[in-house]
């Protein structure tokens, strides 16, 4: 290549015309040569990726969100979208499991969301039954008159023995209390 390029140089004195052609031959010819390597290269990282993570291209927009989150560039996260082999084998790895995390630790957050609504809600359930038990127990009972017969007085709870009964008790002592 040394040798060629020297006698580029020297044909410019003598035939520019000629010279410039043979060096945009040798341009296009290394430029040719890179191309090759690249796509020689990233075949192999290619096969040394999917050893690791089978379902890598599936993964290549998680991947990219990764690299989102990480503030990578915009123009870098879609040269790594068009061309995703170009980079080392074992940091296309680790962001693919990165990916794999972040979307594992999306959905954890998202059911411990929903979960945590779920607490709130019978929290708030509970909270109105005692709320209901408290009023009925501040009552005081009411004796009806009535045809000779004895109307039967209300279930009284201790407020403390609230918290030991089951849902249906409570619905039971509710009923009966709201008539």
């Amino acid at each position: 290549m040394v040798d060629e390029e020297q006698a580029i140089d020297e044909l410019y004195t003598d035939n520019p015309k000629e010279a410039v052609e043979r060096q945009m031959a040798m341009q296009d010819a290394y430029r040719q040569d890179m191309q090759y390597a690249m796509a020689e290269q990233a075949l192999f990282n290619k096969s040394a990726v999917l050893q690791f993570v089978p379902d890598f291209e599936d993964k290549i927009d998680d991947i990219a969100e990764v690299l989102k989150e990480d503030k990578i560039d915009d123009t870098v996260i879609n040269q790594f979208r068009s061309t995703p082999y170009l980079d080392q084998p074992a940091l296309l790895v680790h962001i693919a499991r990165r990916a794999d995390t972040l979307k594992e630790n999306r959905a954890l957050k998202a059911r411990v969301e929903e979960l945590e609504k779920m607490v709130q809600s019978e929290s708030d359930k509970r909270a109105d039954v005692i709320s209901k038990i408290e009023k009925a127990a501040s009552r005081r009972p009411t004796v009806r008159a009535s045809a000779g017969k004895a109307e039967k007085a209300p279930a009284t709870v201790d407020l403390d023995d609230v918290h030991d009964l089951s849902d249906e008790q409570l619905d039971a002592i509710l009923n009966e209390i709201s008539g």
